[in-house]
């Protein structure tokens, strides 16, 4: 009670004199004073504001904003290196390409061996396979086949022995007509009694030539047995 009527009784300045309370309004209360400083004011500039990153990326790539810009080189483009052009026919699927020529280094006659022609022959894709027969007191001379290689023939032929004794080769050549043409003859001295045994013969043809194959035997006999180069020359 006694507050109270402390607080209602006009007592001090304001109370007496009636002092009216007006709104907060237009009012700037300060709750604290503020000494003067000698100091110089430090303008501190605002934050900028980027959009978050993802922690997976931010520690291992650098804001493109703040990226130093690249410095391209004011001087001449080094030239574009050259392309080859093949000019080896490109492959058509479906379409059969033509086969390159091969290209063989010459040898000459006096290197020639029995297995350098035979290679040659097996090797070589234009040989053909022939069938040209002779027969002669059951000795069979067969002319397998044929090719041309650097120019030059090279036959196949076979001497099979269907007698009971051994056969002995004297000669194997080729001939074009009475004249002799082979230039190399590669063959076995003898035939045993039922085998069959290979031979090659390498030789030159003229154009529009009839070549055979002689077949000589050795020792007292002595038969000779010829069978036609089935080849247009």
């Amino acid at each position: 009670m006694v507050l109270c009527i402390g607080f209602w009784t006009p007592i001090g300045r304001e109370r007496l004199g009636g002092t009216a309370y007006q709104s907060f309004d237009s009012l700037l209360v300060s709750f604290m004073d503020v000494g003067v400083s000698s100091a110089p004011l430090v303008a501190v500039p605002a934050p900028s504001w980027e959009p978050m990153q993802s922690p997976a990326k931010s520690g291992s790539r650098t804001s493109k904003r703040h990226r130093p810009a690249e410095v391209r080189p004011t001087g001449p483009s080094a030239p574009e290196p050259a392309v080859a052009v093949s000019s080896a026919p490109s492959p058509i699927e479906g379409l059969p390409q033509p086969a390159l020529p091969r290209k063989d280094e010459s040898v000459p006659l006096e290197a020639y061996s029995a297995d350098l022609i035979r290679d040659a022959f097996e090797g070589e894709a234009s040989k053909l396979l022939l069938d040209g027969k002779a027969a002669g007191d059951k000795v069979l001379l067969r002319v397998a086949g044929i090719c041309r290689w650097q120019g030059r023939y090279i036959a196949k032929v076979t001497v099979t022995n269907r007698t009971g004794e051994d056969f002995f080769i004297k000669e194997l050549s080729a001939y074009a007509g009475p004249d002799y043409v082979t230039l190399r003859s590669y063959f076995r001295l003898f035939v045993e009694p039922g085998r069959t045994r290979e031979g090659l013969v390498v030789f030159e043809a003229k154009a529009g030539a009839k070549v055979k194959i002689t077949l000589k035997e050795d020792r007292e006999r002595g038969r000779v047995i010829d069978a036609p180069v089935q080849y247009p020359f």
